[in-house]
């Protein structure tokens, strides 16, 4: 990201003058105060809960953290991730005082800071933001922006009971373009595509091929558990280094625990937010064929440990992943176009998995159009899957021009 840290402007709302700047270290009681403010001791971000990693989102310069400010006192924050590696960044933390809701000033300064990084020349191709699902106004706000929803994550935090978040991602200019067409997709996936093809006006369509798995191995995994995550850290980016992990693309996440078989063979590595227990693969490296059997091997032994939630990346151009986490009884809920840059400047697309392990509860989100459509996507397959009451999927089975 570029070094340039200088930002302060001047944004609308009626006769109130209002700064937009960058926060600093001077500003972490406030900015504690006011997420406390909202959400009481119930967010789950470690921005808060961390002093370590909330000293790292102010000054480290993958990070571009606007608050709104009247009269010196913020009154609102909004926190920008950048991964030059992958030209890619997210948006999350967005917060307003209630005080001053209903002047416009969150879309203000996402705008603010989209313009920024480009202004800066940071290398930032696309971006992506999970929103708040309790009332329609987070999606209607990212969706004015230019932002298009594209999938939903189920349970995914626990504010003060877990929420199903929408996931929304602004592309810049000509990024579309750029991804790797006809995706290999299996057919019990194959409606996230339709869905992401309507919304982003894809020219090209999937190639659906129905795959079958080897013979399961026997369940006899015995994993011990490892939580240093200076060593863990150092473990996984030494094997992403070899080339040898699995899973391994999942950006703005490092490893902190470490399951390990007993024979040495099997290394899994989990994210782990310990405030809300959601969990994310983000690397596997065995020597096993069954692939799927792992998986739900490694499940059982992260909801022991109390994980509620487990969310796992696969191409979309690797229809044997995507089979081996459907047959682990990971649900599809998100399409994720033009993710990973690959060496050519090209962009891969990724379809987002998850197993949740709290009662699926929909009834009190607020969605509309495009998320509508993907959660009943996922409820769908959710059904299928899980209450193995399958569909004829041969519908999907056809590679159309």
């Amino acid at each position: 990201m570029a070094k340039n840290r200088e930002f302060k402007i001047k944004i609308s709302a009626g006769v109130n003058k209002i700064i937009l700047r960058r926060a600093t270290l001077e500003d972490k009681k406030e900015l504690i105060a006011l997420y406390c403010s909202i959400y009481g001791n119930d967010y789950p971000l470690e921005i808060i809960t961390d002093d370590l990693v909330l000293t790292r989102c102010i000054t480290d310069d993958d990070y571009f953290w606007p608050v709104i400010t009247c009269d010196g006192k913020i009154y609102g924050s909004v926190i920008f991730e950048c991964s030059t590696i992958h030209r890619l960044s997210k948006v999350f933390g967005a917060v307003i005082h209630p005080q001053w809701q209903g002047y416009d000033l969150m879309r203000k300064a996402i705008v603010a800071g989209l313009d920024y990084l480009a202004d800066t020349g940071s290398p930032v191709d696309v971006v992506y933001a999970t929103t708040r699902t309790v009332s329609p106004a987070p999606e209607k706000l990212v969706r004015r922006i230019g932002f298009k929803t594209l999938g939903i994550f189920p349970n995914v935090r626990k504010v003060r009971a877990f929420e199903t978040h929408g996931f929304n991602i602004y592309f810049r200019k000509g990024v579309l373009a750029r991804r790797i067409i006809r995706p290999k997709l299996i057919p019990e996936v194959a409606a996230f595509f339709n869905i992401a093809k309507d919304i982003c006006e894809f020219s090209d369509m999937a190639c659906i091929e129905p795959y079958e798995l080897p013979a399961p191995e026997p369940f006899d995994l015995d994993f011990s558990i490892y939580d240093n995550r200076e060593q863990i850290v150092s473990r996984f980016n030494d094997l992403y280094e070899q080339g040898k992990l699995k899973f391994s693309f999942f950006p703005f996440h490092e490893p902190d625990i470490l399951l390990k078989s007993k024979d040495g063979n099997t290394e899994l590595f989990l994210y782990h937010n310990e405030n809300d227990n959601y969990c994310a693969i983000i690397g596997l490296r065995t020597d096993r064929i069954d692939i799927c059997g792992l998986l739900q091997q490694a499940c059982i032994k992260a909801a022991a440990l109390g994980l509620k939630y487990i969310e796992l990346l696969v191409s979309a151009m690797d229809t044997v992943k995507q089979k081996q986490a459907v047959d682990a009884h990971f649900v599809p809920s998100a399409y994720f176009p033009a993710a990973k840059l690959m060496a050519d400047g090209k962009r891969m697309d990724y379809l987002c998995f998850s197993r949740s392990y709290e009662t699926l509860d929909f009834t009190s989100i607020k969605l509309s159009g495009d998320g509508q459509r993907f959660l009943e996507a996922f409820t769908k397959c959710w059904y299928w899957h899980l209450l193995k009451d399958e569909p004829d999927y041969s519908a999907f089975c056809r590679n159309e021009d």
